[in-house]
């Protein structure tokens, strides 16, 4: 309903009810004075003046007047990788039995990822423990006779040449090399993750290096990104950043610069920095377009308001302040106050001091929304006062 509207309403009002105070005072009958005060508070309430003016007033949003360190941020642009990734070969030839992981799946390091068929390499087992004992027992024969020497250096010597001459030493390699072959058979994980790129099905035979596999260890997320030389100086490990991915519309990932690449390419300008992301839920997969802003130079102590915040009157900045009718009520006025602006950022704009133009108070609120076209001192009513927080958050 129109401000328009309501007050035609309310001047109808007025004049029914004049009618009947008149017919009151003519009949004598009735208390023409609370009749007066009756139409008054019905003329109010229709024209959004009364208690009830609360549905009257424009819906607005705002935010909350900070005072805290301000951010410059450097912006840039890369693709995203796993914190760790590992491809995952076989070092013998052989028939591929099984491939107990899937694509996707979360494996564990040390769990069986390939199996080889294992057949030729235990009869190779067997053959070398059988070998093993054959010469343990020659080693035994030759050594019979050792207990009667009197010289322990000569039964040394003895004992050294009979396990040379026995091919003991020799059987125990052997024999721990066939069980080295029969373990890598089970190719394993080498670290935790999730299991990618599996080129191996049951049935293929493969070659000794072959890759079958690799393994994504996706608990954080990295980006490189290029960074201009201009802006290398604001950045250093440790610093607070935060990612856009393509396919997550309107979320935000939260990260720090773990390197900077020290060396810059003269041809681009640019150096590579590295920043690690939460991950949560594994949701940032390698190859993703991500845009990233890295925490730059950092200014302690100012004051700052949304950039919505910001309008302009005759030319000059101006924020509408929110003015409460009553102590926590979400209905008031918006009273518009000349600023001057100092830095600016992608959501903030610094409130400095200024020559005819006034200051604003941490935990003021001034409005950012449906406040473009307000007047001065224009009734409104905060539809977000429940959010609002005045207490955190920075010029981030």
């Amino acid at each position: 309903m129109s401000r328009g509207i309501r007050l035609a309403g309310a001047v109808a009002i007025l004049a029914a009810a004049l009618g009947g105070i008149w017919l009151l005072r003519e009949g004598g009958g009735g208390d023409a004075t609370s009749a007066v005060d009756s139409v008054r508070r019905q003329a109010a309430e229709v024209a959004g003046d009364g208690e009830n003016g609360a549905a009257a007033a424009i819906p607005v949003e705002g935010a909350p007047v900070r005072r805290d360190t301000f951010v410059l941020w450097v912006t840039a642009r890369g693709e995203t990788s796993a914190r760790q990734a590992a491809t995952v070969s076989t070092r013998l030839q052989g028939e591929v039995e099984s491939v107990p992981a899937g694509e996707g799946q979360s494996v564990e390091r040390g769990e069986v990822l390939v199996r080889l068929d294992s057949t030729e390499v235990r009869l190779d087992l067997e053959e070398a423990r059988a070998t093993l004992e054959e010469a343990r027992a020659q080693f035994r024969s030759m050594t019979l006779t050792d207990g009667e020497l009197t010289s322990d250096s000569l039964r040394r010597q003895r004992r050294e040449q009979a396990r040379v001459r026995s091919g003991l030493a020799s059987a125990r390699v052997e024999l721990e090399r066939q069980r080295s072959r029969l373990e890598a058979t089970r190719i394993r994980a080498p670290i935790d993750g999730q299991v990618a790129s599996v080129s191996v099905s049951p049935g293929d035979r493969v070659a000794s290096g072959d890759s079958l596999l690799s393994v994504v260890d996706l608990s954080r997320a990295r980006v490189d990104v290029r960074v201009l030389e201009s802006e290398l100086p604001a950045v250093e490990v440790g610093r607070q950043a935060e990612a856009r991915i393509a396919a997550y519309p309107g979320r935000t990932f939260p990260g720090r610069v773990v390197s900077v690449n020290p060396v810059v390419d003269a041809g681009k300008n640019t150096a590579r920095v590295t920043v690690s992301l939460q991950n949560p839920r594994a949701r940032i997969v390698p190859g993703m377009h991500a845009s990233v802003r890295i925490a730059g130079r950092l200014h302690e102590g100012r004051t700052f308001v949304p950039q919505e915040a910001i309008v302009e009157r005759d030319r000059r900045e101006v924020v509408f302040v929110f003015a409460p009718s009553d102590s926590g009520s979400a209905v008031g006025r918006a009273r518009w106050r000349y600023v001057s602006t100092g830095l600016e950022n992608d959501r903030y704009v610094e409130i400095v001091p200024g020559e005819e133009t006034e200051t604003l108070e941490p935990g003021e609120v001034v409005l950012t929304e449906g406040h473009t076209t307000l007047a001065h001192d224009a009734r409104v009513r905060l539809r977000n006062a429940d959010s609002l927080d005045a207490g955190q958050g920075g010029g981030r």
